[in-house]
């Protein structure tokens, strides 16, 4: 049996501070705290990259903070950005957007304005991902601009995806579930256990009726 596991995405557009402007190449909101993790400029947008460290997430977790330095809007595609996941093994693999409800799509950024976003990562392997390179230039939809790389540790939290469900619950099942015959078996102890506390407990009750003098061969409960 798989268990499907929870997503981590939040939110769909950047989360827009009404009122507070951006500062260009400030890499800091403008009441707030400065933009975590490894910081890039792509285009019109001043990014940083940083991990997040969430229990419930099964992949690699990456959080994103973004800036428009401009004086238009700018186009923001977290789902174009590029991430390569590197495995206990020293293995490169493909990463993508854990999206099971297809809410990641390309957003405009007002002038001046910055959002926020944490996207959950998954890769078509069974090992540890121990590291995850992020490549930011496509965020701006322009084709013309160059790699920026950004890669980060991915965390106590970044579990190993699991195999396919053919090789999970065919080639390889969980030892730790019991087989049908298993469990039609330890059904027939649990029974035979629950007749045999019955037995005796019927026998302890009609003791206890004979020493109290009543007479009384049968007891009720």
């Amino acid at each position: 049996m798989r268990v499907r596991p929870i997503a981590l995405v939040l939110g769909v557009l950047p989360a827009l501070a009404a009122g507070c402007a951006y500062h260009p190449g400030s890499f800091h909101e403008p009441m707030g705290p400065e933009f975590a993790g490894e910081r890039v400029t792509v285009g019109c947008l001043d990014v940083a990259v940083a991990r997040h460290d969430d229990a419930v997430v099964e992949g690699p977790a990456i959080a994103y903070e973004f800036g428009n330095s401009c004086d238009a809007p700018a186009r923001v595609d977290l789902g174009a950005i590029v991430v390569t996941g590197r495995t206990t093994s020293g293995r490169e693999v493909a990463m993508y957007p854990y999206d099971p409800d297809g809410v990641i799509r390309p957003g405009r950024l007002e002038a001046r304005r910055y959002g926020r976003e944490i996207i959950e990562y998954r890769a078509p392997v069974a090992e540890r991902v121990v590291m995850a390179c992020v490549d930011v230039a496509p965020i701006a939809g322009d084709p013309a601009v160059r790699s920026r790389v950004v890669c980060v540790a991915a965390g106590a939290a970044a579990a190993p995806a699991r195999p396919t469900p053919d090789l999970d619950d065919l080639d390889h099942p969980d030892p730790t579930i019991p087989t049908p015959p298993a469990r039609r078996a330890l059904a027939r102890e649990a029974e035979a256990a629950a007749d045999a506390a019955a037995a005796d407990g019927r026998a302890a009750a009609a003791v206890d009726v004979d020493v109290d003098g009543a007479g009384a061969t049968e007891a009720s409960w």
